[in-house]
């Protein structure tokens, strides 16, 4: 099957006999269709003004398009003699004719509903497997050190910037107040109180039905709430625009439950709250070098920004825009509240917090020489991971920190360290054991890995699932994802599945179409010796440096028909002539699909190492003279 532009779709694996019954009369139809995952992405986003004109006595529509469902079934062009009837109607200019059938009125046509309004469909001219083949390519980018070059800054971001100083603000209590960075298109926005309506009217249901849902929802809102982070709105203060809002959780952590307001979603012009703002600067630093950083200290400790975004307000003229529809029963009338804070699923949110974070550094950084500089290179979102030479060092760096970030009311808790007495002064032995990834409490969670304290080792964990039914390709990717190594240390083992996967690629195999068995087979192998062994690997954190030390950085590249790899270990040698290694970071790539030669891929190997050496000098800075690369390949060397 193809679709516009000659896109591939999946291949149906099954075909039913259904009957169509109208909603309005006995009449009834049986079809044979075709059975597929997914009809199509397109959901219906009428205006609530043009619902309201097709609701007319007597004139009973064929579909309810007071929903935002998705397309259940597409009927063929041979079905259409059979259903439809005679007869028309042309309500206004700005409706299609409806046209009468067996089911009832039928809208047919196309409605613009402003100049600038998107279709409602796209045509798209490449497939998944095109977009996904990139992966496998070879980077041409060079890279560029996240310290030693600043990134320069576009127009609307350089606007984003200046605006943000000019407007933001400070309540008594040191709380920073922002205003959202609204663009040229802000007068565009339109009427959402529909959508927002049928919304929650859909999560109540749901509500109605499962219990526990409605618990934590109304856990939520009350934290909201209570904190002051939502409060009633005035309907003589408050706009046509309302978010819609839904709660997200994780299959593997059914405790997590947030709520996520959808600031995409679209209004009766077709635009969003999130098309009329400005998204910011990317300012967030990679996780690779914060990671890397966090391994060069003798006495570490990591501490979590409680609730970040949520501790930074925003201005009074700004929240109209951040009304939601709630209530805690059915029976109790449904009203608008503003949501007073920067807010989860607003475009601009995660740079206004990270962006406010920097502005307390500029603020009050002078204050607190230690911690300032921690809070900006040290912390990767709203984790603050870093460390000192000595536990007393450690003790007043802690300190420094929880000081600087009360003085923008922001909250440093979930503490760990390798020297409890570091952490001693700011932590509570009921907390300690309130964030522990298992039960036992041997391990704290930093930037998405394990680290054992007790032990100061990081450790991995990973639960590759058996194959649920069929093994398809969409299915491969997800189970192989699930592996996390931020600084490649995994890659041995995470370049088995890159190879899995190129492998399949090899294979003209749709994404949903059975795997061979000999794929089944290797994924299963994959699976059963990573589970078995994975939880076994332990690296040490430290990597051994002290300010009486000397340490050097030495890469290694290679390359196979395959893949091609680099790793970079750091030497440090100590007073007494004994030296050490640590593994500091390594990357991997599978060859592209298309066959090249194999001094090539020394040549990318090379070329990998030279990239990856570079950036790792940021984290571990050594003259050059100290920064060695090997290669076996004497193409490479000449």
């Amino acid at each position: 099957m193809e679709g516009i532009g000659g896109t591939s779709a999946t291949a149906p694996q099954f075909a039913t006999t259904l009957t169509i019954r109208s909603r309005h009369s006995p009449y009834e139809i049986e079809v044979y269709a075709k059975i597929l995952r997914t009809i199509t992405h397109y959901t219906s986003q009428i205006a609530p003004e043009v619902i309201d004109l097709l609701q007319q006595p007597g004139v009973p529509l064929a579909d309810d398009f007071r929903y935002d469902s998705p397309i259940d079934i597409l009927l063929g062009a041979e079905y259409w003699a059979t259903i439809m009837q005679a007869g028309k109607l042309e309500l206004t200019s700005s409706i299609p004719p409806l046209l009468n059938s067996n089911f009832g009125w039928l809208v047919s046509g196309s409605m613009m509903l402003t100049p600038s309004a998107p279709s409602a469909a796209d045509m798209c001219c490449f497939t998944l497997e095109e977009q996904l083949r990139q992966f496998w390519e070879i980077e041409d980018a060079p890279i560029v050190s996240s310290l030693s070059q600043v990134k320069k800054l576009t127009p609307a971001e350089l606007e984003c910037e200046t605006y943000f100083t000019k407007t933001t603000t400070r309540d008594p209590t040191g709380r920073y107040v922002v205003r959202l960075p609204f663009n040229e298109k802000v007068s565009q926005l339109g009427n959402s109180y529909r959508t927002a309506e049928r919304q929650f009217y859909q999560i109540e249901n749901r509500m109605r039905r499962d219990s526990d849902y409605r618990a934590k929802y109304h856990a939520v809102m009350r934290d909201y709430e209570r904190l002051g982070h939502m409060q009633p709105a005035k309907a003589s203060e408050g706009s046509n625009y309302f978010l819609p809002h839904h709660a997200v959780t994780r299959p593997d952590d059914p405790a997590k439950f947030r709520v996520i307001f959808n600031g995409s979603q679209k209004t009766s012009t077709g635009i969003s709250l999130n098309d009329v703002l400005h998204i910011g600067p990317a300012i967030q630093r990679q996780l690779s070098p914060v990671f890397a950083g966090f391994r060069r200290h003798l006495v570490a400790f990591m501490a979590d920004m409680e609730q970040m975004y949520r501790q930074i307000g925003v201005n009074f003229t700004d929240i109209q825009y951040q009304q939601i529809l709630w209530r805690y029963s059915p029976n109790d009338p449904l009203l608008a509240h503003y949501l007073t804070t920067v807010t989860f699923g607003v475009g601009p949110s995660a740079w206004l917090a990270l962006q406010t974070s920097e502005q307390l550094v500029a603020d009050k950084g002078h204050n607190f020489p230690a911690a300032a500089p921690v809070l900006l290179k040290d912390r990767y979102i709203d984790d603050v991971s870093s460390g000192a030479e000595s536990i007393e060092a450690a003790r007043q760096l802690v300190s420094e920190l929880s000081q600087l970030c009360a003085r923008g009311q922001f909250n440093l808790r979930k503490w760990a360290s390798n020297e409890p007495e570091a952490i001693s002064n700011v932590t509570h032995k009921a907390e300690a054991k309130s964030f522990s990834f298992d039960k036992d409490g041997r391990y704290s969670k930093v930037l998405g890995m394990l680290w054992e304290t007790d032990s100061d080792e990081l450790a991995y964990h990973a639960n590759l699932p058996e194959i649920e039914g069929t093994l398809t390709k969409r299915k491969l990717l997800s189970y192989l994802s699930r592996i996390f190594d931020p600084l490649g240390l995994l890659s041995p083992i995470t370049i088995v599945a890159k190879c899995l996967l190129r492998e399949l690629w090899l294979q003209p195999v749709t994404w949903d179409a059975p795997l061979s068995h000999d794929i089944k087979a290797a994924y299963n192998t994959f699976r059963s010796q990573t589970n078995e062994h994975l939880h076994r690997i332990r690296i040490p954190r430290h990597v051994g440096l002290s300010p009486t030390v000397t340490y050097s950085l030495h890469g290694f590249s290679d390359a196979s028909e395959t893949a091609y790899a680099c790793c970079v270990y750091i030497k440090v040698t100590f007073d007494s002539g004994k030296s050490m290694t640590h593994l500091i970071g390594a990357k991997t790539r599978v060859a592209p699909v298309k066959t090249i030669s194999i001094p090539r891929l020394e040549l990318c190997g090379a070329v990998l190492l030279s990239r990856t050496i570079t950036s790792l000098a940021d984290t571990y800075p050594c003259v050059k003279e100290q920064r060695f690369g090997y290669t076996d390949s004497t193409i490479v060397l000449s």
